[in-house]
């Protein structure tokens, strides 16, 4: 009642739990001893089935996008930067298998973040992309912490209180997002293409399926990885 901050009330609870289970976690253990029950190792990720994969993918959402009407090309936009953002998840809970419930925060305050940078310095795309990575970037390592300490339904815990205090303190403050009206962007352009996502959706799709493609080449290429091959080799 004392501290006047939109949300403050709605994400203390959430700060206390998360800052309890940290300090009585333990360092997490090596992936056999994270559940009693052991799981399948992670499989190993060919170049040719990542290319089949890709391929159909990209063949479907350009299809559904440049034979389609706008609607569809909006759906198939959404597509794109959903199957990008469940990569962290390959990561997460595919490759090392621990539960986080933030992602989602992360890629709001990634957004957020680019938003600003284009409100604040007026920056173009694609490098306002950029400056909100390397603002969330910090963030993303202090709110990480907490899974070197807590694992299992712990973290699944710890990362869904990150995710409502995040959500309490920064989206649900107008002063930060403008409220219901947001912030006024300009649509963005790449080499003086424009990518309005009103008036060429079918640019923008092309666009997202380019990084997610090239996000999902980089998943391959770590699971490939002396690091990723360890992993994989793993059991829990």
């Amino acid at each position: 009642r004392y501290v006047d901050i939109v949300g403050f009330r709605e994400a203390i609870p959430f700060l206390v739990i998360i800052v309890m289970l940290v300090i009585s976690g333990s360092t997490v253990p090596s992936r056999a001893e994270v559940a009693v029950q052991r799981l399948p190792a992670v499989p190993a990720i060919s170049m040719r089935t990542f290319w089949a994969a890709g391929g159909a993918f990209v063949v479907i959402v350009l299809g559904t996008t440049l034979f389609g009407n706008p609607n569809i090309a909006f759906a198939a936009l959404v597509s794109a930067v959903f199957a990008m953002l469940c990569l962290s998840l390959v990561l997460i809970t595919g490759m090392i298998g621990q539960v986080s419930l933030a992602q989602m925060t992360f890629a709001g305050l990634g957004a957020f973040f680019t938003a600003k940078a284009v409100d604040w310095w007026d920056l173009p795309f694609p490098l306002s992309i950029v400056v909100g990575a390397l603002f969330v970037l910090p963030l993303g390592v202090v709110l990480g912490a907490p899974a070197v300490r807590v694992r299992g339904q712990n973290l699944a815990v710890v990362t869904f209180g990150i995710a409502v205090a995040v959500e309490a303190l920064v989206f649900n403050n107008g002063d930060y997002t403008g409220g219901l009206t947001g912030l006024a962007l300009p649509d963005p352009t790449l080499f003086g293409l424009d990518l309005s996502p009103i008036r060429y959706p079918e640019r923008l799709v092309v666009v997202a399926l380019i990084v997610t493609l090239g996000v999902a080449f980089g998943v391959v290429l770590l699971r490939r990885s002396p690091i990723g091959v360890q992993i994989g080799r793993a059991h829990v």
